[in-house]
């Protein structure tokens, strides 16, 4: 969608477009927004276009971040990643499979907010795309083959801004990750963090790591560019629950929860109660 279409909907009423000031404006989860372009590689998604904020409203909140998944106009064949969106300017396909994390400063305008309904079927996408458990139809059982990407493989990235390597966790599921071009990533930080809901402390050859679970990164393939190892099943898990808390996908993990459980949050709307439940598949 460009922005010449979408800003042509602004006189017909039926739409509330508003531009973004700072320091007045509530990024909460489900709203659709104009994203200002960015830099990307390969098949990324650079923005300039509009988008739904998918992460948590804690998150939201005491983040300079959002993550959000992008919308297309495009003609799509529909995946379990896809979701329509009538509630965009335009009817849209939201892109689950193509999570990524955007500085606040790039929300330029606000289009609108997606139904409770589209959000109940993106929150199953998010989960597929993940292969956060229950999401069934996102696993592959047999052997990783030399040159394929896995999830819970751990590479090394350049970081722009440093020109340093960076180490990032697979986190999308492994049917996208044998097919596609692109993966999703949780980068790994061995600095002192804040302990959020959001993140999770995780091991690697000895070292001890924070994963920022609550920065999910789309990535195109070839900025993979060395293999350093792969997280336990366990960590995983960690890393699956800190995700699913930092979408709003989940609450904060409960002693009590069930194993193989998240427990879901019914925080992103008002008056609907929490209880555990299964992810859906």
């Amino acid at each position: 969608m460009s922005r010449n279409n979408s800003k042509s909907k602004k006189n017909k009423g039926d739409k509330q477009v508003k531009k973004v000031k700072a320091g007045t404006y509530t990024f909460a989860r489900g709203k659709i927004c104009f994203i200002g372009k960015g830099i990307a590689v390969g098949s990324e998604q650079a923005g300039d276009r509009p988008a739904i904020i998918v992460s948590s409203d804690e998150q939201n909140r005491s983040s300079r971040e959002v993550e959000v998944v992008f919308l297309t106009t495009k003609k799509k064949n529909l995946m379990p990643t896809h979701v329509p969106v009538d509630s965009a300017p335009d009817p849209s396909i939201a892109l689950c499979e193509q999570i990524q994390t955007v500085d606040k400063w790039r929300i330029k305008e606000y289009l609108g907010t997606a139904t409770w309904e589209e959000m109940e079927k993106i929150d199953q996408a998010l989960a597929i795309s993940l292969g956060l458990p229950g999401a069934k139809n996102g696993q592959l059982s047999d052997g990783v083959k030399p040159g394929e990407f896995r999830r819970g493989q751990v590479h090394h990235i350049i970081d722009g801004s440093t020109g340093t390597k960076k180490p990032v966790v697979i986190v999308s599921n492994n049917v996208g990750n044998l097919f596609s071009t692109i993966v999703e990533v949780v980068p790994l930080s061995r600095l002192e963090d804040k302990d959020l809901p959001s993140e999770a402390a995780v091991s690697l050859s000895g070292k001890d790591y924070t994963a920022l679970c609550g920065k999910i990164q789309t990535m195109d393939k070839e900025r993979l560019i060395e293999y350093i190892g792969t997280m336990s099943g366990k960590e995983m898990e960690e890393i699956s629950q800190a995700m699913a808390v930092g979408l709003g996908l989940a609450a904060e993990k409960r002693s009590s929860a069930p194993a193989g459980k998240l427990v879901q949050t019914g925080s992103r709307l008002a008056g609907i109660p929490e209880k555990e439940c299964k992810m859906p598949a």
